[in-house]
């Protein structure tokens, strides 16, 4: 028997990035969304979320641009 936890592996990854954004680490956030995004490129929540956590880094040209994707 086989199970695959692709779904929950997305889920894990953007519940991770909300909790470190919410704590203030903005850094460690953007590692976690990015890697939702790795999973699922197309995954709209994950770009957006990105791309404001790059914003609050100062890096607004590069948040602007993954909200764009």
């Amino acid at each position: 028997m086989s199970y695959s936890f692709g779904n929950l592996n997305k889920i894990n990854a953007i519940q991770r990035g909300l909790a470190a954004a919410r704590a203030k680490n903005q850094q460690e956030a953007a590692v976690w969304f990015e890697k939702a995004l790795q999973e699922n490129p197309a995954d709209t929540q994950a770009m957006a979320l990105l791309g404001q956590v790059l914003c609050n880094l100062g890096q607004r040209q590069q948040g602007l641009r993954s909200e764009e994707r």
